[in-house]
């Protein structure tokens, strides 16, 4: 759905209907918003101060499919007054006035569900089964995939081998000692524990194999259908993305962050920050 720049939405790509998993998605963004500013939301742009990100730097941008959704630290939400309008801002517009009013460190992500209809079908795929995290060996093995992943992959992943997602499954290296190229696992999203967020590793050495590919796969077939699946991660990971896309995962929201403690207090008239480009 075009904003009124003619700028497409993310959640709604093509102009095509919104599948019940993405809708779900979009329902859960909204019910926390409305839980947080305590009445309804409203169409356009609204800040929404939140206490459990109190200490934050960031201001988090959703964009829906009439309304977008800013959250933020309640004693930074005066620094966000000149993105409130009643126009649904674009996660580009969005970022664009916040570093044209002197925020920093941008950073954009992708969103993507996996609609029933899109799930993978068929046996697991080879070499790949779930894993246990209760298990020691299970647990071991994992241990031993991430002490071969870079530090910067580990925190990018959210993987902690000491305290393992509920949901996860492996697959083999070749070899036949039992070690594994690729971790899938998951956890419920904090805004809805329906859907399933999932995460990923690969042993370096056995990138391009297609082995975090039927990670994915195996995480999602050997799970009951009792969840849906939240596929989240940084939009210059593109090999991440690329993945996320070729396993069936649909854009819902492009969700946005600045670090908005840089901008000056140049309090208006009204009171609110002025916002140097004038708009």
């Amino acid at each position: 759905m075009p904003d009124d720049d003619g700028e497409q939405r993310p959640d709604s790509p093509g102009g095509s209907e919104i599948g019940p998993v993405a809708r779900r998605y979009l329902d859960a963004v909204r019910t926390s918003a409305e839980a947080d500013l305590g009445h309804e939301l409203p169409d356009g742009t609204t800040v929404v101060p939140a206490p459990d990100r109190q200490g934050s730097r960031s201001a988090v941008c959703y964009p829906l499919h009439r309304s977008t959704v800013v959250w933020c630290a309640p004693e930074r939400a005066h620094l966000l007054e000149i993105v409130r309008s009643d126009r649904a801002a674009t996660s580009e517009r969005f970022t664009r006035t916040m570093l044209d009013a002197g925020a920093t460190s941008p950073s954009r992500g992708h969103d993507r569900v996996l609609e029933r209809a899109d799930r993978p079908v068929g046996p697991t795929p080879s070499g790949a089964r779930r894993l246990d995290p209760g298990r020691p060996g299970d647990r071991e093995l994992v241990a031993a995939l991430a002490a071969r992943c870079p530090a910067d992959d580990l925190d990018e992943a959210e993987l902690d081998p000491d305290h393992l997602d509920p949901h996860i499954a492996g697959v083999e290296a070749p070899g036949g000692d039992g070690a594994l190229a690729a971790v899938a696992y998951a956890q419920p999203w904090v805004h809805d524990p329906v859907l399933l967020d999932i995460g990923v590793i690969c042993d370096p050495a056995h990138r391009r194999t297609g082995a975090a590919q039927r990670a994915v796969t195996a995480l999602v077939l050997t799970h009951d259908d009792d969840h849906d699946w939240l596929y989240r991660c940084d939009a210059e990971n593109t090999a991440s993305d690329r993945l996320a896309v070729a396993l069936g995962f649909r854009l819902v929201s492009e969700v946005t962050s600045v670090d908005v403690t840089t901008i000056a207090e140049q309090p208006g008239s009204d009171g609110s920050i002025a916002d140097p480009s004038g708009r």
